[in-house]
């Protein structure tokens, strides 16, 4: 998560906070003007308004990759009158110029605040800039003018000063991946996974195989196939070995064990290709294993690590929302999961019941199973009682929660299995009122069939159940 600097003390920047952070814009009214961005802004606006800010390309476009290096997700801090006075997070990025100049007119440049982003959680700050310099470790004196984005150490500092508590250990950082697929490409793309052998033919080591261990939970990847982009997929699991997959004729000189990973593949409706675009696509090709190659076609090798900037660049061009590969949420990984696990059987100063204990209740089982049941009788959503078919489900997940925290009775509910796994995945949250929270996300093809009834209210929950799901609406749920 990266934090950016928003200055907002000229009197035109004071009029357009007003006008359109203050006062959030109804996007049916630039619906002509949004194109194809309108359905993605209607689906992060509430009651179909959102709040609108935007950068203009600056002198010699110094402004432009400073814009790109934002996401889905980041922060916002605007300041004015010595004082960082307001944050907001960013749901979605997009380059408007008509539409910025129908809300905002021109600079004296004859700029206009062309690269956009629509913003949420919009909260009043009383931050002076000696606290926010000391807090990012800038200079004295520092009057913060200027469109600026930190890097994460900076972040992290101006995270902590305005209250964001979600450890950044926790956070995992998406990565971006560039992947040339031959004959494989649609058993890949249909069966939803890669697969690469784990080393060359003659026993050699091969970086392009050994990307696929590199593979994390959440990291992006952009399948090349037929001089195109084609299709654009979401890492779900981390690579383990398995048989070679039928690939029918294709692959039929590669080892039969190598590495497999998972990944949740979305065609696209327009693919495009790449050569046409080479000359905003080479500044950014690494200089090492290349995808392409210097006319632009496709290099003869399967996995390359590409940049965030050259990642974001193939996401505009793939006309796509970022937020739908980008979310503004807590990757899950299980990995975090083991890794905490294998650090709490290493505490010498639990006892072994105690350890035993934390470690059961990760996977709603022990001491934290019977807490919850002193609270929950049965499924919130279903109404199933019978706790043979039910799972004691965190609500601030286990990864995430203290050692107190884990076995609390009260941060847990009872839940089928199907409800449990979209609870867990963020899919769907619960209010405060007992209503229940789809993300935009979520199929409601699978709603459907799984026959949930989400006009239910669940319920009345404890004050501290209210506080755990606070932090589950604002962490783990898919809210955009």
């Amino acid at each position: 998560m990266s934090v950016a600097i928003q200055p907002a003390g000229s009197p035109a920047s004071r009029e357009h906070y007003f006008d359109t952070v203050e006062n959030p814009v109804k996007i049916s009214q630039y619906e002509k003007l949004l194109g194809e961005d309108f359905a993605s802004l209607q689906k992060v606006s509430k009651n179909g308004t959102t709040a609108l800010w935007g950068v203009t390309p600056g002198t010699n476009n110094a402004n432009v990759n400073k814009y790109k290096k934002l996401t889905v997700g980041d922060i916002v801090i605007f300041t004015r009158d010595k004082t960082a006075f307001a944050s907001a997070q960013i749901t979605y990025l997009f380059r408007n110029k008509i539409l910025a100049e129908n809300l905002w007119g021109q600079d004296n440049k004859n700029q206009t605040w062309e690269y956009m982003y629509a913003l949420s959680n919009v909260k009043n700050l009383q931050i002076s800039y000696n606290q926010l310099q000391n807090a990012i470790g800038s200079k004295v004196g520092d009057n913060f003018m200027g469109f600026r984005v930190l890097n994460e150490l900076k972040s992290q500092g101006a995270e902590k000063l305005i209250g964001i508590t979600v450890p950044k250990k926790h956070l995992d950082i998406v990565k971006y991946w560039w992947v040339n697929q031959g004959q494989t490409y649609d058993f890949e793309v249909e069966g939803d996974f890669l697969w690469s052998p784990k080393e060359s033919k003659d026993g050699s080591r091969n970086q392009y195989y050994e990307n696929m261990t590199l593979l994390k939970t959440g990291d992006i990847v952009f399948s090349y196939n037929d001089k195109n982009i084609r299709a654009i997929g979401t890492v779900q699991e981390k690579a383990v070995t398995t048989a070679k997959p039928d690939f029918r004729n294709a692959g039929s000189n590669w080892s039969e064990t190598g590495w497999y990973v998972e990944v949740s593949f979305n065609k696209l409706a327009n693919p495009f290709e790449p050569k046409k675009y080479l000359k905003e696509i080479k500044p950014l090709l690494p200089d090492k294993y290349s995808p392409l190659d210097k006319n632009g076609d496709g290099t003869q090798a399967y996995l390359f690590g590409i940049s965030s900037e050259l990642g974001y660049l193939l996401l505009d061009f793939s006309k796509l929302p970022k937020e739908v590969f980008v979310q503004n949420r807590i990757v899950i990984d299980e990995s975090l999961d083991d890794q905490h696990e294998n650090e709490i059987l290493q505490k010498t100063s639990l006892k072994p019941r105690e350890k035993e204990q934390l470690v059961k209740s990760r996977r709603g089982q022990g001491i934290f199973k019977s807490n919850v049941k002193h609270f929950e009788k049965s499924c919130r959503v279903t109404g199933i009682t019978n706790k043979k078919h039910l799972i004691a489900s965190h609500i601030k997940p286990w990864r995430f929660s203290d050692d107190t925290e884990k076995i609390d009775g009260e941060n847990g509910l009872m839940l089928s299995y199907h409800i449990d796994h979209l609870f867990d995945k963020g899919f769907i949250t619960f209010l405060e009122n007992g209503k229940i929270m789809l993300s935009p996300i979520l199929d409601l093809n699978v709603v459907s069939a799984w026959g949930i009834n989400t006009e239910i209210n669940v319920g009345k929950f404890t004050k501290k159940q209210t506080e755990y799901l606070k932090f589950h609406r604002e962490n783990i749920f898919k809210s955009s």
